[in-house]
Parts: structure tokens; C-alpha cells; sequence
């Protein structure tokens, strides 16, 4: 199973990481921009990609990122937005993405199931 965080900071990455990874053996690739995830993308088929809402390295809207990925494939991988914005989520789900959480949820039994369900485990 493969796993990608696109945009996250190194700190956010690896306790999302740690997170996912106490759930079920995952494969995890870090990206930190929206043309390293495009370029990931045509090589891999990850099973989720968590979506950093403003994208640490290099500023990028993660929702535009979800949006953009949406209108391209009827198919696009289950995404979801790393954000504690309410409107953000709203945002984010209406262009395609499962729902997503905050990092202050990060530790959450609610945050664990949603990332279990998206995962399938």
C-alpha cells in the first residue's frame, strides 16, 4: 500500500507518518510540491495522498492541487486535505477529496478512522 503527503512540513510528515503507519504497513513518499506529485504520479498509483492545505516548500493551494487533479481524470486518487479550516474542507470535498482533518485532530480516534476507511483497513 502506498501512501504520499504532499506539502507538509518535515515535522508534519513524520508524525502523519508515524500516525498512518501504526494503522497498517504502508509504503510513504514525501513530496513537496505540486510538480513532484504530478511527476510521482505517472509512475505510481498511490492508494491515498494526504494534501497539505498551503503547501510548506513552496506555497501552492492544496486545494487547488485537489481541483486541478479532479478535473483531469475521473479516476484521480483518493486525496484528503490536511487542514482545521471548516471552509477549507468544504472546499476540498466538493472538488473530489475525502473528508480530511486538521493537524490538531491528527491524533483523534475520529482522524484514525477516517484515514482506516480511505485506506480500506
Amino acid at each position: 500500500m502506498l501512501v504520499v503527503s504532499a506539502g507538509s512540513c518535515s515535522p508534519d510528515n513524520a508524525a502523519l507518518a508515524r500516525v498512518v503507519q501504526k494503522l497498517t504497513q504502508v509504503d510513504w513518499i514525501a513530496v513537496e510540491s505540486g510538480a513532484e506529485l504530478k511527476q510521482l504520479l505517472v509512475d505510481k498509483s498511490p492508494d491515498l495522498i494526504f494534501v497539505n492545505r498551503v503547501f510548506d516548500a513552496t506555497g501552492e493551494d492544496g486545494i487547488e492541487i485537489i481541483e486541478e487533479f479532479a478535473k483531469a481524470s475521473n479516476e484521480s486518487p483518493h486525496m484528503m486535505l490536511i487542514s482545521n479550516f471548516d471552509w477549507a474542507q468544504t472546499k476540498a470535498r466538493a472538488a473530489g477529496a475525502l473528508a480530511g482533518f486538521g493537524k490538531s485532530q491528527l491524533f483523534d480516534t475520529a482522524t484514525r478512522l477516517l484515514i482506516k476507511n480511505a485506506l480500506g483497513v
